[in-house]
C-alpha cells in the first residue's frame, strides 16, 4: 500500500517508509532517513533523505534537497539546490535554473539521462565507471576528463558542443550517460 503525506509550513521526521507519497509545502525541515520509494511533489522546502531505493517526483525552489544514497531518481527540479551522496543505478534529470551535484556515481550505474537549461550539473564518477557519453550542449559548457575518453564524435562550435564517445577501461560499457542542455554547465570528474 502506499502512504500519503502532506506537510506545509512545518517541520516533520520520518524514521521509516516503505512506499509513500509525500507532498511539502514551504516546510523549513522535512527528514526522511529510509525509504523503499516516495513520490514526492515539493515545493519552498528544505529536504533531507537518508538511504531512498527510488524517489519520482517533482522539485520547485526547494533551497535543499540532499539524499545521502539512492537507488533511482527521477526528478523534475526548478530553481531547487540537489545534492546527492550517492547514486547507484538510474537518472533521469530534467533541471531549470537551478543545481544538481551528485558527489559519488557507482560503476554499476546503468542510465543517466540529463536535460537542463540554465542550470548547473556536477557528477562524480566512480573511478572504476565506465560508460557510453552522449552529449549535446548549446551555450553552455561540458567538462570532463579527456585522458579518460575515447571520441567517437566532437563537434565544438562557437555556441554549441556535441560529445560522443566511451569513458573507462570498458571495451562496450553497458551505462549509458546521456545530456542535452542549453545555456548549462555540466561537469562529469
Amino acid at each position: 500500500p502506499i502512504n500519503e503525506i502532506n506537510v506545509a509550513y512545518s517541520k516533520a521526521f520520518i524514521e521509516e517508509a516503505g512506499w509513500l507519497e509525500l507532498t511539502s509545502r514551504y516546510s523549513p525541515g522535512l527528514t526522511i532517513n529510509k525509504a523503499q520509494a516516495l513520490l514526492l511533489d515539493s515545493k519552498y522546502s528544505t529536504l533531507n533523505f537518508g538511504t531512498i531505493s527510488s524517489i519520482v517526483g517533482e522539485s520547485d525552489y526547494d533551497g535543499r534537497f540532499k539524499v545521502e544514497q539512492i537507488n533511482n531518481l527521477v526528478i523534475e527540479e526548478r530553481h531547487s539546490n540537489i545534492n546527492i551522496g550517492k547514486l547507484n543505478n538510474k537518472l533521469v534529470l530534467d533541471a531549470g535554473y537551478g543545481s544538481f551535484n551528485a558527489d559519488y556515481i557507482s560503476d554499476q550505474v546503468e542510465t543517466i539521462d540529463i536535460e537542463t537549461r540554465y542550470a548547473s550539473v556536477r557528477l562524480g564518477f566512480s573511478d572504476e565507471a565506465s560508460y557510453k557519453l552522449d552529449a549535446k550542449l548549446s551555450y553552455g559548457g561540458l567538462k570532463y576528463n579527456e585522458d579518460n575518453f575515447r571520441n567517437i564524435r566532437r563537434i565544438i562550435g562557437n555556441t554549441s558542443t556535441e560529445l560522443s564517445g566511451l569513458v573507462g577501461k570498458a571495451e562496450s560499457p553497458r551505462a549509458l550517460v546521456k545530456i542535452a542542455g542549453s545555456y548549462a554547465s555540466v561537469k562529469l570528474y
